[in-house]
C-alpha cells in the first residue's frame, strides 16, 4: 500500500487531548513525507444513522481548543475549519470528497481509532471511503483489531489513557482532571470559557 501524503484526523475533539496530540505524533513519525489535518466536526454523523451527535461545546470552541492542543506539533500539521461548512449531519466521504477536489496530487489517508474501525462498515458510504483514502488504524492498546473489509495501515496504540468523555464529567463534577491528560493551553481555554461546568453556581 502506498503511504498517504495528507492525513485527516477527524473527532468531536471536545475535548481534544493527550490522546489525540500522541496519536498525531505517531502518524508524522511513521509517515515522514505526510502532512497531517485535524478536522473539528461541526455536527458528526452517528455511525449506521443520518443522525447527528451533540457535542457539548461549540464548534468554535472545539475549533479553538483544537488549535490550541495541536499548536508545538510543527508545520505539518494543520487544523481546518472545512467541516464548519458542510451540510449537517456530516459524513467522512463527504469531506474526503471535498479534500480531493482541492488537493488533487494528493494520497488521501484517513486516521481512525480501534473502536471506529470496528464500526467502518456502518459509515455512509463506507466504500467509497475506501476508494478516497486510505485507512489509518490506531489502537489504544497495541495494534487495533485486523480489519476484515480491506488493507489498513496498522499503527500501535497510543499510551494516555485520556477520554474526552472523562475530562468532561471531572469539570462537571468539579473534581481533578489527570495530569497530563490536557494541554495547558487548553485546560485555560476551558476554566476561561467556563466550558463543561454545568453544576456550577453563580
Amino acid at each position: 500500500m502506498t503511504d498517504p501524503t495528507l492525513i485527516v484526523y477527524g473527532g468531536a475533539f471536545d475535548p481534544p487531548h493527550a490522546g489525540h496530540a500522541d496519536a498525531v505524533r505517531r502518524v508524522l513519525d511513521r509517515f515522514p513525507a505526510a502532512a497531517v489535518v485535524v478536522m473539528p466536526a461541526a455536527a458528526p454523523a452517528v455511525a449506521g444513522s443520518d443522525a447527528a451527535k451533540a457535542p457539548q461545546a461549540s464548534f468554535d470552541d472545539r475549533a479553538a481548543m483544537t488549535a490550541l492542543a495541536f499548536e508545538g506539533l510543527g508545520p505539518r500539521v494543520n487544523v481546518s475549519r472545512l467541516e464548519a461548512e458542510l451540510p449537517k449531519p456530516n459524513f467522512t466521504v463527504n469531506t474526503l470528497q471535498v479534500l480531493r477536489a482541492k488537493n488533487p496530487g494528493a494520497r488521501l489517508g484517513l486516521l481512525i481509532g480501534g473502536d471506529q474501525l470496528e464500526a467502518f462498515p456502518k459509515w455512509r458510504a463506507h466504500a467509497e471511503i475506501l476508494q478516497l483514502a486510505a485507512v489509518v488504524a490506531i489502537g489504544r492498546n497495541g495494534p487495533p483489531p485486523a480489519a476484515a473489509f480491506a488493507p489498513v495501515i496498522a499503527l500501535e496504540g497510543w499510551p494516555p489513557p485520556a477520554k474526552s468523555r472523562k475530562i468532561r464529567a471531572a469539570i462537571a463534577a468539579r473534581e481533578p482532571v489527570p495530569d497530563g491528560w490536557l494541554a495547558p493551553a487548553v485546560r485555560a481555554y476551558i476554566d476561561q470559557k467556563r466550558l463543561y461546568a454545568h453544576n456550577e453556581v453563580i
